[in-house]
């Protein structure tokens, strides 16, 4: 699959969880580049199905990819060791699944992607504790390391991380870091993170600024 077309289906999932925020169509629309109609229609998906209606389609309103036969093999995978499946590491990881599924059926799904189908899948306690340090009531914090390469990043375009756009949003930038890090943060809360180490001016805060994709 296409590096677009993963961006796609994770802007899709981000849609849904925002409306399920309770923000408004035209508020998800502009944060997220998307047309409203697009977003209307997510809604309606949304109120039929809840969130799964979502992550339970490719583009186009296809079926996922991954059918029935093909997750209860990455179920019992998931239940026994990698180098079961000839893969060279002691557990499973985001990326040791991806190369599975790449391997076995041929198609490549984003970090974001594959981290929910693990958890979908029952396994999601298998995965490697995230290395962010948190008190409890707070989200986790980014490190020394999360921060230089957050600086990294930013000094490049989205589509270094696979997002196919050519600047930075808060939502693109949350979408980022959940990828690599596996935790989500809240509008609010990025913004903090960022501006508090001077790097908001990277950013673009315009109500429209998410149309230029």
């Amino acid at each position: 699959m296409p590096a677009r077309e993963l961006h796609t289906v994770s802007l899709r999932i981000q849609a849904g969880e925002m409306l399920l925020d309770g923000l408004d169509v035209m508020h998800v629309s502009h944060e997220l580049g998307l047309s409203e109609a697009t977003v209307r229609k997510y809604r309606a998906m949304i109120e039929r199905g809840g969130i799964a209606a979502l992550r339970t389609l490719s583009l186009g309103g296809r079926r996922s990819a991954l059918d029935d036969s093909a997750r209860a093999m990455l179920r019992e995978a998931l239940a026994r060791l990698p180098r079961d499946y000839a893969i060279e590491n002691e557990r499973w990881t985001i990326g040791a699944v991806g190369q599975l599924i790449q391997r076995e059926f041929g198609l490549s799904f984003s970090r974001v992607y594959v981290r929910q189908l693990i958890i979908d899948l029952g396994f999601g306690d298998r995965l490697r504790p995230v290395s962010l340090s948190s008190t409890p009531g707070k989200p986790p914090k980014l490190d020394a390391e999360g921060f230089a390469w957050l600086l990294a990043v930013l000094k490049q375009s989205p589509r270094v991380c696979g997002i196919e756009a050519d600047r930075w949003t808060n939502a693109r930038l949350r979408l980022a870091v959940e990828a690599r890090y596996g935790v989500r943060y809240s509008h609010s809360h990025m913004w903090k993170l960022i501006s508090e180490h001077g790097l908001s001016s990277f950013v673009s805060r315009g109500r429209h600024s998410a149309t230029n994709r």
